[in-house]
C-alpha cells in the first residue's frame, strides 16, 4: 500500500511537472477533483507560466477559496521577479525592479480556467487588460 500511495504521488508530480500553461489538469483520483489535486494543478500553472519561468522567485502559497461549483477553487499565490513586466521578456529593454506579484488561479475539475497576476495580466492568453 505504501508503495502505490508513493508511486501514486510520482505519478501526480510527473504529470503536474510535464504540463504547459492552457488545460493543466491532473486526473481525480476519486472522480471529484480534490482540494489538494486542485491545487497541484493551479501550482503546476504557476511554476509553469512564462512571466515565473523569466525570473520568478520565492513562489508563496497564499490561501484558496471554494468556488460555488463542487471541485472548483481558486487559489492565491505570491512571488517575486526580479524585472518589471510580465510573461517571456527576454530582447525587450528592462528594468532590474524586484517586483511582487500575486496570482488568482481558478481551478475548475482539474482544468485551470482563470489565471489572472496582479488583477491586470490574463495569463492564460498572455495579454494585459484594465
Amino acid at each position: 500500500m505504501k508503495f502505490f500511495v508513493i508511486l501514486a504521488f510520482g505519478v501526480l508530480l510527473l504529470g503536474c511537472a510535464a504540463v504547459k500553461n492552457q488545460n493543466v489538469s491532473v486526473s481525480p483520483t476519486a472522480g471529484v477533483y480534490s482540494i489538494e489535486e486542485s491545487k497541484a494543478v493551479a501550482l503546476a500553472f504557476v511554476k509553469s507560466d512564462s512571466t515565473f519561468l523569466f525570473d520568478g522567485l520565492s513562489l508563496k502559497e497564499k490561501g484558496y477559496e471554494a468556488l460555488s461549483c463542487n471541485g472548483c477553487y481558486a487559489f492565491f499565490f505570491e512571488f517575486t521577479s526580479r524585472y518589471q513586466g510580465y510573461g517571456n521578456r527576454s530582447g525587450k529593454v528592462i528594468t532590474p525592479y524586484l517586483t511582487v506579484h500575486g496570482a488568482r488561479i481558478e481551478v475548475r475539475n482539474g482544468t485551470v480556467t482563470s489565471a489572472v497576476f496582479d488583477n491586470k495580466w490574463d495569463a492564460l492568453t498572455g495579454t494585459e487588460f484594465g
